[in-house]
């Protein structure tokens, strides 16, 4: 069972698509997100072999895996709406959203990228924008490509820093 952390954003956010920063152009059809296109922060030929290993499972996942499973991203909707005074908005601008497929009509991804954590290990990053957290947007993190192991505010957190071995980086599901 995935355990819900709730953290403070950091102070500078790096919302890649306001930056435009390294952004090589490339879009790559997602067929997890119904073949939409994302742009990748760099040119994949000159991505190292593991990081190309990583986006190759990443992009090897399908729209009927992500519907599927458990919406993660759901989860940090219901748990961010919880939080504060943030309810009552946040139904009288999306409705009041009562399953993990509702929840993709709020969420626009654009920006995919590949990065290697503290712990050496290489992610796959996908980040936008998200109707409840209009300022932060989201970000989604899958180690090696295969397994989703982040959902939280587009904050450039890969959330690889403080767990010491692989198997405990499947417990987060947000920072």
């Amino acid at each position: 069972m995935a355990t819900c952390v709730w953290r403070s954003p950091l102070p500078t956010i790096d919302r890649h698509k306001q930056m435009g920063v390294g952004m090589s152009g490339q879009k790559i059809q997602v067929q997890y997100f119904d073949g939409q296109s994302l742009e990748l922060d760099e040119d994949q030929a000159s991505l190292p072999n593991e990081a190309q290993e990583a986006l190759a499972a990443f992009l090897s996942l399908t729209n009927e895996q992500r519907l599927s499973e458990p919406s993660l991203v759901y989860q940090y909707y219901q748990d961010f709406r919880g939080v504060g005074d943030f309810a009552d908005w946040l139904d009288e601008e999306m409705g009041v959203l009562t399953d993990d497929e509702t929840i993709w009509a709020h969420v626009s991804l654009d920006f995919l990228d590949v990065r290697q954590g503290v712990n050496g290990l290489w992610y796959v990053v996908a980040a936008g924008d998200c109707d409840w957290d209009l300022e932060h947007g989201i970000m989604m993190v899958w180690l090696q490509g295969a397994a989703l192991t982040r959902v939280g505010p587009d904050d450039g957190d890969l959330g690889d820093y403080d767990r010491e071995s692989e198997a405990d980086q499947t417990s987060v599901i947000y920072l």
